[in-house]
C-alpha cells in the first residue's frame, strides 16, 4: 500500500455515482405510406425536452410538429401532410426527427397520392 504525503493527499476520496441507464425512445408511425395524415407515437420514461421536426428528402426542415417540454407518459402527435407554410407536400419520402431524452431517433414516412 502506497501513502501519500504529496499534495494529492488534499483531494481526498472522489464519490463515484453510478451511471444510470440511458433512456430509451422509440417512434411508432402509422399509416405509412399515408395519402391523407399519420400519427407519430413515442413514450417518454420521464418529463423531457421533445422536439419533433419533419424533413424533405434534401435535409430541408418543411415542418416543426412539437417543440415543448412534455410530462412523462406516451405522446401522440398528427403529421397532415402540410408543410409550415400549409401547402400539402407532393408524394415521397419524408423524415420525421424526434429529438428527446438525450436520444435523436429518425424515421421515413412516404407520402402517397390520394
Amino acid at each position: 500500500m502506497r501513502s501519500c504525503s504529496g499534495p494529492e493527499a488534499l483531494v481526498g476520496p472522489i464519490p463515484v455515482a453510478p451511471v444510470a441507464a440511458a433512456a430509451s425512445l422509440e417512434m411508432t408511425l402509422g399509416p405509412n405510406p399515408t395519402a391523407s395524415a399519420t400519427r407519430i407515437a413515442f413514450r417518454l420514461e420521464h418529463d423531457a425536452d421533445v422536439k419533433l421536426e419533419l424533413f424533405d428528402p434534401q435535409g430541408r426542415q418543411i415542418g416543426t410538429l412539437l417543440e415543448t417540454r412534455m410530462p412523462a407518459g406516451p405522446v401522440q402527435a398528427t403529421w397532415n401532410l402540410r408543410d409550415r407554410s400549409g401547402r400539402t407536400v407532393e408524394p415521397g419520402l419524408y423524415f420525421a426527427r424526434l429529438q428527446a431524452l438525450g436520444r435523436v431517433v429518425l424515421t421515413r414516412v412516404t407520402v402517397v397520392s390520394p
